[in-house]
């Protein structure tokens, strides 16, 4: 049975793959046989004629495809995919499981939407939905199909293991049978004790032998006919996975299938956004560059709203990154180090390309403003990583040091502070502060829109807070456990981080004119953005509870 349902979970992603290819060609030969007007491929097409422009969302034909393509595509990477890749980064089956439930969900979606694109005009042309949702599509078949190997290897392993052992084991059995059926003497008291104790271990071992013999029934696996006629599946990857060159290869495979298990999730969230942005008809011409800018943005804020809420749950304890201590083996810079990094990069980066969209004109107050934005990052995130440098402190306290010499029997000089052991950075929380209170006040070209900004704004102040109420705890009081420390500041952290980054995201230019042309206020994203974010963080605490089960299933295992 579990045969034919991966053999038809392969199929269908396969016909899926082979299908997307064909309708790719012949869409792109005009077989779809309309005419798109000129204006609707031109980049240089004023402001109101790019919010004239058609789109997929006004479309009524066809509707029901392209709305069953968005939900199925919804719940394969939103809901089924996390779970997915939990049970995947926790080592267990169920994670193959999670895939052949995913597989069929993101074909069936596919496969609509390459219906939905021959059966309608190409309405936004050259845009990164397609592309990104290809590769998203190729890399989960590569990694279903690794998840699947893996899961033949790890069954033919354990049925070797299993199979070794009784072989070892059943010896000793029939050893402990013949002996337990042989005659034994005993008279008296003693005797009557000693009867007694060997009926109760006899009654054990027959406890353990029915243990063993129920544990035996599933090692047997029945040789029944395939209906189908189809046990390549097992013969060659259940008995043929430890010879040839496969195994030599297996590090590799697993060192790929590990990259794709963290990295697969941000590619999902890139092509349910860019769906969305091609659905919509929004960012056309220049406008790509406010758009890209805003949900690049915004997208990294959202993330690192993600990341924290993971800190929070207790995820990378091992590097002390939960508001733990690490641990004492582990090298890994920490959870600072790496966030001033990213500051750092992206203000170095930066400043290069916020005069972008009108390369080659004048410069004005607005991208002098941005560029120091840039520089603040620049220059607070170098900060930061000179006080994560171990080197840095040494130096600074070298006088110190030296006055401990001298001076031998002063105590505690040498000693250095418990705090010593904890980073409390607060470099990336003020540049944080600084970026939200800037936003804040800045002024737009409308009303709703310089609401909007300010929204997102107060909340990334809002998360500098609680980060620096979370440093003042961890100054007064270190962590002294391994366990994670969970205060709740950093809880509220994440809410506005996440929360932030998704009205970071709709402050594009596009969006707030679709919002002044419906009258919308801008308390209509942040409300809607605040409920996003409340059910996003009781799903992302669920998928961790739910890899922590798992995690501990297997170890009883």
């Amino acid at each position: 049975m579990l045969n034919r349902y991966v053999l038809a979970v392969i199929l269908l992603e396969v016909a899926s793959l082979v299908a997307a290819h064909e309708v790719d060609e012949a869409h792109e030969a005009g077989i779809a046989g309309v005419e798109i007007p000129e204006s609707a491929a031109s980049n240089n097409a004023t402001r109101s004629d790019l919010y004239s422009m058609s789109s997929y969302a006004g479309l009524s034909e066809q509707s029901s495809v392209v709305i069953a393509h968005i939900v199925l595509m919804f719940a394969a990477w939103f809901f089924v995919l996390p779970i997915g890749v939990m049970f995947s980064i926790a080592r267990s089956r169920l994670g193959f499981f999670t895939q052949s439930i995913f597989i069929p969900l993101n074909s069936l979606g596919v496969l609509l939407g390459i219906i939905y694109n021959d059966k309608t005009p190409d309405l936004y042309q050259n845009n990164a939905h397609h592309t990104i949702g290809w590769i998203a599509t190729w890399v989960t078949t590569v990694h279903a199909a690794l998840s699947l190997v893996f899961f033949y290897a790890g069954q033919h392993h354990s049925m070797s293991l299993i199979a070794a052992g009784r072989a070892a084991f059943f010896p000793l059995t029939r050893d402990r049978r013949q002996a337990s059926r042989a005659p034994r003497p005993c008279s008296g008291r003693h005797g009557s004790a000693i009867a007694l104790q060997r009926l109760s271990e006899d009654s054990q071992k027959s406890d353990f032998e029915d243990i063993d013999d129920d544990d035996e029934s599933p090692v047997r696996l029945p040789c029944r006919p395939n209906r189908l006629g189809i046990s390549f599946l097992n013969r060659f990857l259940g008995t043929r996975l430890s010879d040839g060159v496969l195994p030599r290869l297996m590090g590799t495979l697993k060192a790929l299938y590990d990259i794709v298990d963290r990295t697969v999730l941000v590619l999902g969230f890139l092509a349910l956004v860019t769906g969305g942005v091609t659905y919509t008809g929004i960012f056309r011409g220049n406008h790509i560059f406010n758009g890209l800018a805003h949900f690049m943005k915004g997208g990294i804020f959202f993330w690192y709203g993600l990341l924290t809420l993971g800190r929070w749950m207790g995820c990378f304890a091992e590097y002390g990154w939960a508001w733990n201590m690490g641990s004492l083996t582990s090298s890994a810079p920490s959870a600072e180090f790496v966030e001033c990094f990213c500051i750092f990069l992206y203000g170095l980066s930066n400043m290069f390309l916020e005069h972008l969209a009108a390369w080659g004109g004048a410069w004005t107050a607005q991208d002098l403003e941005h560029v120091s934005i840039s520089m603040m990052f620049f220059g607070g995130g170098l900060c930061g990583l000179l006080v994560e440098s171990k080197k840095i402190r040494k130096w600074l306290d070298t006088t110190i040091i030296e006055s401990a010499r001298i001076h031998d029997n002063a105590p505690g000089l040498p000693r250095p502070s418990k705090v010593y052991n904890y980073s409390t950075n607060p470099m990336p929380a003020l540049i944080i502060l600084l970026l939200g209170l800037m936003m804040s006040s800045h002024h737009q070209s409308s009303v709703v829109s310089t609401t909007v900004h300010k929204q997102w704004g107060m909340l990334l102040v809002g998360f500098s807070v609680m980060r620096m109420l979370t440093y003042i705890v961890m100054y007064i009081s270190p962590p002294d456990s391994v366990y994670a420390s969970r205060p709740p500041s950093e809880l509220v952290a994440s809410f506005c981080l996440i929360s932030g980054g998704i009205v970071f995201m709709a402050s594009t230019k596009d969006i707030v004119h679709w919002m002044e042309e419906a009258n919308l206020m801008g308390m209509f994203i942040f409300t809607v953005a605040m409920g996003l974010t409340a059910f996003i963080m009781a799903y992302e605490i669920l998928v961790l509870s739910l890899k922590g089960w798992v995690a501990r299933r297997e170890l009883r295992k």
